[in-house]
């Protein structure tokens, strides 16, 4: 990940080149605009092969989660897996609906805690199931997490996170108070 940029809301031409090409003797290996919004925390994310570049503007949620909790979202940037399934040990993740490649991710609020996700096609034959099986991702509260889902089979799944702060206000309220459906305690 780059540095986070401070940009004048508006339309914007973003374009991507390989490293150190001459970007006056060159074409942009992708082209889009993107419109910011004030205020809005955007992502540019940088999908597929040199060949079929997608550059897929995402809002992250950035405010600060209750105390206890954790936010993630899960981005398919597997243009070989139609649809992405999410699911833990307990079922699958509310708010965190089947993606396809390059789609907006959704997020969820997960329990402070260490998880096991299973990604995997959803609606594959069991044999091609499997996209990525990762144990033991510890979950801090008060962060966000950005889980790009790479079909990795080595248990180091690639993961970016930021710490976004508590919410004190929240201190006292329960998980039930908040939303039965957007907050999932880990099983172990």
């Amino acid at each position: 990940p780059t540095q986070r940029q401070n940009m004048i809301s508006g339309g914007h031409t973003i374009k991507v080149y390989a490293a150190g090409a001459d970007q006056t003797a060159t074409e942009p290996l992708g082209s889009q605009t993107v419109s910011f919004e004030a205020g809005a925390n955007i992502a540019l994310l940088l999908l597929g092969s040199a060949n079929a570049m997608v550059i897929l503007p995402y809002n992250e949620d950035l405010s600060p989660t209750p105390p206890g909790l954790a936010r993630i979202a899960f981005l398919n940037t597997l243009d070989s897996v139609s649809t992405l399934r999410v699911e833990t040990n307990g079922g699958l993740l509310p708010d965190v609906p089947d993606t396809g490649f390059g789609q907006t991710p959704g997020d969820t609020l997960l329990d402070a805690s260490s998880y096991n996700f299973y990604l995997t096609r959803a609606g594959a034959p069991e044999e091609t199931r499997t996209v990525e099986t990762v144990q033991g991702v510890q979950l801090e509260q008060g962060n966000y997490y950005l889980y790009l889902v790479t079909g990795r089979k080595d248990n180091q799944p690639v993961i970016l996170s930021e710490d976004i702060g508590l919410d004190e206000t929240l201190a006292g309220v329960s998980l039930d108070d908040i939303s039965s459906d957007s907050v999932m305690n880990p099983i172990q």
